[in-house]
């Protein structure tokens, strides 16, 4: 993960460093699984090897947008001296402990939080989808009736009783 950062970092000419652009199918492509990309993410920011300045989204060609990176360990525009350098925070003893708690982490999903604006709450236990019956005795459509227009005009009399 470090690694294709930092050639993304190399692409750039060491330069642009915070803003560096690498999408999923560029971690694919260097060898890391699609599903342990996430993860991998989680467990260098909190080690303190990259930050995300920007988180990207995915979505068709025009909303589509890749995350931006930072390597903490290179100077970077913003940096007075040789980078931050957070990974120096997290002891040797807590590095294990730090890096498995972040990849067992879940990022929120947005699209699994997605606002019920519209949809009126349920308040009780009851199942939404099941049907209510009609109580009602008599309604417009089981009346009794000895002539009606919809009987006179299927069967093109007009006379029908």
């Amino acid at each position: 993960m470090i690694d294709r950062i930092a050639i993304e970092l190399c692409r750039h000419g060491g330069t642009m460093n915070g803003r560096l652009p690498v999408t999923y199918d560029d971690f694919e492509r260097y060898g890391i699984h699609r599903h342990a990309i996430g993860p991998a993410v989680r467990e260098a920011v909190a080690l303190g090897f990259i930050e995300v300045t920007e988180r990207g989204r995915a979505g068709n060609a025009e909303w589509r947008k890749p995350s931006l990176y930072r390597l903490t360990f290179c100077r970077s525009d913003h940096d007075v001296g040789d980078g931050t350098h957070e990974w120096m925070k997290v002891g040797e003893e807590q590095a294990e402990g730090v890096a498995a708690a972040a990849r067992k982490a879940k990022a929120p999903n947005p699209a699994k939080t997605k606002s019920q604006w519209r949809k009126p709450p349920i308040l009780s236990g009851d199942n939404r989808h099941s049907k209510s019956e009609s109580l009602s005795a008599e309604t417009t459509t089981t009346c009794v009736s000895a002539e009606t227009t919809t009987t006179i005009y299927i069967s093109g009399r007009e006379d029908a009783a």
